[in-house]
């Protein structure tokens, strides 16, 4: 069942950093949903909002997480947190 979530999102590059909900697909197979509990920007991304680096928008900023799992799609038995920066 999908999830709803917020997000800091730059919708455009130079533009202003927004806090919005979104919506989280269900998680498929061999893949694990994580609950950010914190999360900061670095000076990375600040150079990617402001179009200084390559990155698609809109963009999903914010990858230094803290984070604990909420639930697995599947048996998975090995288990590495990954955040994928400046996702979609």
């Amino acid at each position: 069942m999908p999830r709803n979530a917020r997000a800091l999102i730059v919708r455009e590059l130079g533009g202003p950093f927004t806090l919005e909900d979104i919506i989280v697909d269900d998680i498929r197979p061999n893949e694990a949903l994580v609950k950010i509990e914190a999360s900061g920007i670095c000076r990375t991304d600040l150079h990617c909002a402001a179009g200084h680096r390559p990155v698609q928008v809109p963009a999903i900023f914010g990858h230094e997480g803290s984070c604990s799992h909420s639930g697995f799609k599947d048996h998975t038995s090995d288990v590495r947190q990954v955040l994928e920066p400046y996702s979609k």
